[in-house]
């Protein structure tokens, strides 16, 4: 049996000149008022796999991996803030072809990252104590991932990993 990634635009068949412009462009866009640096990337992986066993299977796969993103620094007195975009850690990945770049559309949230940042260091600090906040979708998404992934993981379940986070597991 054979796999391949279903793709429309082969990452790989985009010229590199392509590419660089796009994150170029981008970066460019976000570097105004308060935000002194940007950053964009763009990562893409493919891999082939042969699984051949002693009972006769052969499975053959072809799997694309694209995925990148953006993100604005703004600097004040004595503070920096950063906003990325698709996530707030900087990108979003999948298994598609280089239509999943275009899609983000980059160039036209360029300039909304720019002003978050900006807007980050005129936000008042958090208030001391407990209180209640809401969280939106990526944030609460990478919540949940630390709480609850990680300490779900084997070796954490079995003690036999402590990491900077501590020892954790969830029952």
């Amino acid at each position: 049996d054979t796999y391949i990634t279903s793709i429309t635009k082969n990452p790989f068949q985009v010229s590199p000149a392509e590419k660089i412009d796009l994150l170029v462009k981008a970066t460019r866009m976000m570097i105004k008022d308060k935000v002194k640096k940007s950053e964009g990337s763009f990562i893409f992986y493919k891999t082939n796999k042969l699984f051949v066993s002693t009972e006769g299977s052969e499975l053959e796969q072809t799997i694309f991996e694209s995925g990148g993103g953006i993100t604005a620094y703004a600097i004040g007195e004595g503070d920096f803030q950063k906003r990325s975009y698709p996530s707030s850690f900087g990108g979003d990945y999948a298994t598609r072809g280089y239509e999943f770049i275009e899609e983000m559309n980059l160039l036209e949230n360029a300039e909304r990252i720019a002003e978050e940042a900006n807007q980050l260091l005129l936000a008042p600090s958090a208030p001391e104590g407990i209180t209640d906040i809401v969280l939106g979708g990526s944030q609460l998404a990478l919540q949940v991932h630390e709480s609850c992934g990680h300490p779900v993981e084997l070796d954490r379940v079995l003690g036999k990993e402590i990491s900077y986070a501590g020892g954790s597991f969830l029952t």
